[in-house]
């Protein structure tokens, strides 16, 4: 389960009020209440939160250090071929970072798939 957001919050002021704080009635004060630093001056009774179940979602990272200059931009220009092959699979995604030392695959998604289709995905490559 993940959550999206709150819908509600009963809480408790500094001041002594009960007060049910909704988005569509107290606006100013659900955006505040959503804010980790407003719990300084309130208690939070309860919350209620939007929930969903999660899809399925296979993940993975990579990191490679440039110990070989050759080898590692080698390796940097076969990945950057090998995109055109990732940009094709529905549902997937990547955040990668790239310098003169250090080439990351920060974030890599495949949503709806399971373990076999990421290493599908990535069987040209590796």
């Amino acid at each position: 389960m993940t959550v999206n957001n709150t819908l509600e919050f009963e809480i408790i002021t500094v001041n002594n009020w009960h007060l049910i704080v909704l988005l569509i009635q107290n606006l100013s004060l659900y955006w505040v209440f959503n804010n980790e630093e407003a719990n300084t001056y309130i208690m939070i009774l309860s919350t209620t939160i939007k929930a969903h179940v999660n899809d399925l979602i296979v993940d993975a990272f990579f990191s490679l250090f440039n110990i070989n200059s050759d080898k590692y931009w080698a390796v940097v220009k076969e990945f950057q071929k090998h995109l055109l092959v990732l940009n094709l699979i529905f549902n997937f995604a990547i955040l990668w970072d790239l310098d003169n030392h250090t080439f990351d695959l920060n974030v890599i998604t495949l949503l709806n798939a399971v373990k076999f289709n990421m290493m599908i995905a990535w069987e040209s490559f590796l």
